[in-house]
């Protein structure tokens, strides 16, 4: 019910990598309460600073953005490719088991 997503917006010159919960989730912001009483653990593992964001029942944890200016430029293609697979990666490895923890919690 959680799922990291790398994104580019070209038209922004931006992309990212975030990490959300399906709005059927009903243990989705309890989970992003959880995760966030861990924020300074998580990011030192991530190796960076995140956002945090909240609006009602949508909840983000998103690694910073990558900006970017032509990608039909070979080597601008694959700094942000570099930088959009490390940091999913990342966010993966350091998430992933603290999510599978709280999917065992019961409610």
């Amino acid at each position: 019910m959680a799922w990291i997503s790398a994104y580019i917006a070209q038209s922004a010159s931006k992309g990212g990598v975030y990490l959300t919960f399906a709005r059927a989730y009903e243990r989705g912001p309890a989970v992003y309460d959880l995760l966030e009483s861990d924020r300074e653990a998580i990011e030192r593992e991530v190796g960076a600073k995140l956002s945090w964001e909240r609006s009602g029942d949508k909840v983000y944890i998103s690694a910073l953005n990558v900006t970017c200016s032509n990608l039909n430029e070979p080597a601008e293609r694959q700094r942000v490719i570099e930088y959009l697979a490390d940091m999913t990666q990342r966010m993966i490895r350091v998430l992933m088991p603290r999510l599978e923890a709280a999917a065992q919690e019961t409610p």
